[in-house]
């Protein structure tokens, strides 16, 4: 595992079955019983709710049996409400150093909404702090850390960090231009649709282009170019490049024409690059570089902006 270079000694805990066993802040000693407030995401109310849960605490000592208490308590979800709750937050591990929890998620993460991403992370954080040993959270997706909207790492959150917006069901704090391009039956070309799209600083512009051209075009007469049961596994962008990792099925009925599949490719290679920091984007398909998409187009290659199959104004 590969996170940044801290001196110290780390806590390593891997996800294990469920366990009883964890200690809120009135309780330091572990010893007898005692509650955990544990916090869940409520999407329908833009806020968090909570859940104070018996737990036998005779026997549990060590931080680690209380942090994987309340993982497991996380992963489990509510008890007391039929509330409807991500209970898969695609965790790996998590770490503990020097008050800080380290929290590693797999890949698939990225495949969640910005909204339920966004509602993961404030439910750890109250969470987790509510251990006595434990100030801050800080998020890695595999082993790079998560970015925001500026592609810098977001760092440590506190509770004093995760504010309404964040847990708000449309989590955004800025309104956001955006310029996407579809085609449609009568004109397949790229055809520009420009939109304001509500977004959250922590989570990267690019993330949300994707997101919107997989919703589809809002304006009558225009068709989506990327299957709607497309997932979006990671956008990435570094030194002017953006990878984009996606699923899909591509022998998909969406697909009609080779000219339908370079339509997609350059629908999400010119909306990116509409974008001044990126002037490349580079395409990886379930992780995967090699790929037999079409006969004219080479997934392994990086792809620059094409204005030329853009429907002039």
């Amino acid at each position: 595992m590969r996170i940044s270079p801290i001196p110290r000694l780390f806590i390593v805990i891997l996800l294990l079955p469920i366990i009883i066993a964890a200690c809120n802040k009135s309780s330091p000693s572990g010893k007898g019983k005692d509650t955990i407030t544990i916090y869940f995401a409520d999407y329908t109310k833009g806020s968090l709710f909570s859940e104070n849960i018996p737990v036998d605490l005779k026997g549990i000592v060590t931080n680690r049996d209380k942090t994987q208490f309340v993982i497991s308590a996380l992963s489990r979800g509510p008890q007391s409400t039929t509330l409807q709750n991500n209970n898969d937050m695609h965790i790996k591990e998590v770490n503990l150093d020097d008050r800080l929890a380290y929290v590693l998620f797999d890949g698939k993460y990225d495949s969640l909404s910005a909204n339920e991403q966004m509602g993961i992370r404030a439910s750890l954080v109250y969470s987790l702090t509510e251990l006595n040993f434990i100030d801050g959270v800080e998020f890695f997706i595999e082993d790079r850390p998560i970015l925001n909207i500026n592609s810098k790492p977001i760092g440590p959150i506190t509770r004093s960090d995760i504010i309404l917006s964040v847990l708000n069901p449309n989590p955004p704090t800025t309104i956001q231009p955006v310029v996407l391009y579809f085609t449609s039956l009568e004109n397949p070309r790229l055809i520009k649709e420009q939109r304001d799209i509500q977004v959250n600083n922590n989570v990267p512009l690019e993330r949300y282009i994707i997101d919107e051209l997989i919703k589809g075009p809002q304006q009558e007469g225009l068709l989506p170019t990327i299957p709607k049961e497309t997932i979006v596994n990671d956008v990435n962008t570094k030194e002017g490049v953006c990878q984009v990792d996606l699923s899909f099925d591509v022998k998909s009925k969406h697909f009609t024409s080779p000219e339908s599949k370079a339509l997609m490719i350059y629908s999400i290679v010119n909306a990116l690059t509409e974008l001044p920091k990126i002037q490349k984007v580079a395409f990886l398909i379930d992780g995967k570089k090699e790929i037999e998409f079409s006969k004219d187009i080479d997934l392994s290659e990086f792809f620059e902006r094409k204005e030329a199959l853009i429907e002039n104004d």
